[in-house]
């Protein structure tokens, strides 16, 4: 099994079209949680740190298709 990764951009704007995250940010910024940093989602600890916690409270999960044929 192939490995995919999902970035961190889409899935905090994936739970922000659902209602579950807000961000100060416009879409155009590199880093939606903070407005104007020089980084991007990939590289922001808070990014990161808010979804694993959000992900270990089962407030979501991220899942592959099922291999069933």
């Amino acid at each position: 099994m192939k490995d995919v990764i999902t970035s961190r951009r889409f899935i905090f704007e994936a739970l922000h079209e659902a209602g579950i995250v807000s961000f100060d940010g416009h879409k155009g910024d590199s880093c939606l949680m903070h407005p104007g940093a020089s980084h991007d989602m990939e590289t922001c600890s808070t990014v990161e740190e808010l979804l694993q916690q959000m992900m270990d409270q089962g407030q979501f999960e991220i899942g592959g298709a099922s291999e069933e044929e």
